[in-house]
């Protein structure tokens, strides 16, 4: 799963998209319409605008603003994960799964531990970021709604050294495999299989 994720203020990489995102002339009217501001440091919530890599209409690697979540017809709850594995077969999630992928560039997710204490169940929140890397790229989907385009991470089956905490997590890419996850004419069932496979975890402090 992923729920929630962490861009740093100090990532010079993360600082220069999210001003890219900023100067979008798309983010002007997502701004006007919807009246949110491009999020680009600190804690990722859904429904969030955020710095999104994908490709523009020649195929050219940019950044882009985008809402976090795809809707349901008539409802007001977000989609914010889609399983890598049924994506391809499922109505909402086949046409950006085959035609409209997308990076989503942050510094580390968050997960949640449910521990059993005395007392009950504690939620432990976790910092979650591959081992290899600087950066946590996570592979994404997206559509437009009302003219703006909304994505959702993909995920697939948690790694045995992180079971512990979560049984799912999102598809992480090393940068190489990124680039060609956008790439239209890429074949993203065969780019699955190089997801990054290493996750460290660490106390979140909260």
């Amino acid at each position: 799963m992923c729920t929630r994720y962490y861009i740093a203020r100090d990532d010079e990489y993360l600082s220069s998209i999210g001003g890219i995102a900023r100067e979008h002339p798309l983010y002007v009217s997502m701004r006007e319409k919807l009246g949110q501001p491009v999020k680009t440091e600190g804690e990722i919530f859904p429904g969030d605008i955020v710095p999104v890599i994908a490709v523009n209409k020649k195929g050219e690697e940019r950044v882009f603003p985008m809402k976090w979540g795809y809707t349901f017809p008539g409802g007001k709850k977000l989609v914010l994960n889609a399983r890598s594995e049924s994506a391809a077969g499922r109505a909402m999630f086949s046409e950006g799964f085959l035609h409209h992928r997308c990076v989503i560039p942050a510094s580390f997710y968050y997960e949640w531990e449910s521990r059993q204490e005395e007392g009950g169940i504690r939620k432990i929140k976790h910092v979650m970021k591959p081992q290899a890397g600087r950066l946590c790229r996570m592979a994404a989907i997206y559509r437009i709604e009302d003219g703006f385009p909304r994505f959702t991470i993909l995920t697939k089956e948690a790694d045995e050294s992180i079971l512990y905490v979560h049984d799912r997590m999102p598809v992480i890419f090393s940068e190489e495999a990124g680039r060609a996850w956008i790439r239209p004419d890429a074949d993203p069932a065969a780019l699955l299989g190089q997801a990054a496979r290493d996750v460290a975890v660490s106390d979140a402090g909260l």
